[in-house]
């Protein structure tokens, strides 16, 4: 039995209405609220995404304030701490880099 052949795969199906998918409990509601407002998905996918990268933005962005306090707290050198978040850049941009090859 293949996987769109099974019951509960053919149910979903059948309740695509307006080209709309109409999926159990919260997101029923929303399905129900853009369709109301005549608002398109896309524009959901848009915010959510906007609001993703808004705060990988500030948690990549936010070292910079901590430089201060880590060299207060552990006596560590501007040096030190800037060569550790290059680090983590780099192995930022390199795991998004294999991640967008395995897609």
């Amino acid at each position: 039995m293949s996987l769109l052949d099974r019951p509960e795969v053919r149910q979903q199906r059948r309740r695509v209405t307006a080209g709309v998918a109409t999926l159990d409990g919260m997101s029923d509601r929303f399905a129900q609220f853009m369709q109301r407002y005549n608002v398109h998905y896309g524009w959901a996918v848009a915010i959510a995404t906007f609001l993703t990268m808004l705060a990988t933005a500030g948690v990549l962005g936010s070292a910079g304030v901590m430089i201060e306090p880590l060299q207060a707290e552990f006596g560590w050198s501007n040096a030190d701490i800037s060569f550790a978040l290059a680090v983590r850049l780099l192995l930022f941009g390199s795991a998004m880099s294999s991640l967008r090859r395995s897609c």
